[in-house]
């Protein structure tokens, strides 16, 4: 996946802005696939050229001209293509904290909680960021894209949050018995 498939997706649902699509980005996929500004038009440019997105409108607005992409027939045969290619390479990614935690044997004992410590405030605080948001991010999504409650495209957004939800859970389980193992060290 990339940003790519996010974008063809959001436009799937309605043709946008670049600006309506970072909203979307950071109202809903931001907490596993952020993007930029910057990022979304550079890739706006690319999908136009490639002829999966095109140019729709372009509305005048108080500072700059708004510009509105749809997805097109071959953009509609992509996205479902991506949508459907999974491998394991797709669930492998970096992490940094793993990469810290893989080498923190070289830290001191009470370094080494610190780490521990400071990610599990990061997944705690994650896991809040969602439960604070998602009722309002829920109900912007929805009047961003125009889609109905009864939309049988939105379950898989609450099945993603509720992954995201289950896996700050579970990180957070780890961390904590990472942490008695390493207090218990002799």
């Amino acid at each position: 996946m990339s940003l790519e498939n996010g974008m063809l997706g959001f436009l799937s649902m309605k043709p946008l802005s670049g600006y309506d699509m970072k909203k979307l980005f950071d109202m809903s996929t931001a907490y596993f696939w952020p993007a930029d500004q910057t990022q979304i038009y550079r890739t706006l440019k690319k999908l136009v050229k490639e002829g999966l997105v095109e140019l729709k409108e372009q509305k005048k607005g108080e500072t700059v001209d708004r510009k509105v992409y749809a997805i097109t027939d071959r953009g509609r045969e992509e996205n479902l293509k991506l949508i459907q290619q999974n491998t394991i390479d797709d669930f492998i990614s970096r992490d940094l904290f793993l990469m810290q935690l893989f080498f923190s044997g070289i830290l001191s004992k009470d370094e080494r909680i610190g780490l521990i410590d400071t990610q599990l405030r990061n997944v705690n605080e994650l896991k809040q960021q969602l439960l604070n948001t998602f009722d309002t991010n829920y109900v912007q999504f929805l009047r961003l894209t125009g889609l109905a409650e009864d939309d049988p495209r939105l379950r898989p957004i609450d099945w993603t949050y509720h992954w995201e939800l289950i896996k700050c859970q579970e990180y957070a389980k780890l961390l904590r018995k990472i942490k008695l193992e390493i207090k218990n060290e002799s």
